[in-house]
């Protein structure tokens, strides 16, 4: 709270997403540098758009899960090319390759496209599995619905 301001006053919470008023002497208000904010999940959001957005998520998220730098990804993605280490294809929508790791031993594997990590997933990453499946699709491929 500054010198001239009472205690009934307030302003608005630093995050601009937000709408809210804050007071200096409400308990749940949070002061940082950046502002006053009306509450802890508004402050960590106002620090996930200025430092990125989605880009600074998925930075967390590697280096949480897989132990893996921003440099480290990109490296991976140019030496695929940017493809799919399955199919060979790009993401769609301009969306980004998923880090595919061994889920017993946490190690990354390579990067995949979604419908190919999900597929390796669903199919709980067990190759005779897979084979079996392939041998179903080849089986029912010539067969008329």
């Amino acid at each position: 709270m500054t010198e001239t301001q009472t205690e009934d006053e307030t302003q608005p919470c630093a995050n601009s997403e937000c709408g809210s008023r804050v007071s200096a002497l409400h308990p749940d208000t949070v002061r940082s540098k950046f502002g006053d904010f009306c509450s802890k999940k508004c402050r960590r959001r106002h620090t996930y758009i200025r430092m990125g957005g989605s880009e600074y998520g998925y930075e967390l998220h590697i280096a949480r899960r897989y132990g893996m730098t921003v440099e480290e990804y990109r490296q991976r993605v140019d030496a695929q090319h940017g493809r799919c280490a399955v199919c060979g294809d790009e993401p769609e929508n301009g969306g980004r390759l998923h880090v595919d790791h061994n889920h017993e031993s946490g190690a990354v594997r390579d990067l995949l496209c979604r419908p190919c990590n999900q597929a390796l997933g669903l199919a709980r990453d067990d190759p005779s599995r897979l084979r079996l499946m392939a041998a179903y699709l080849e089986r029912h491929e010539s067969k008329i619905l």
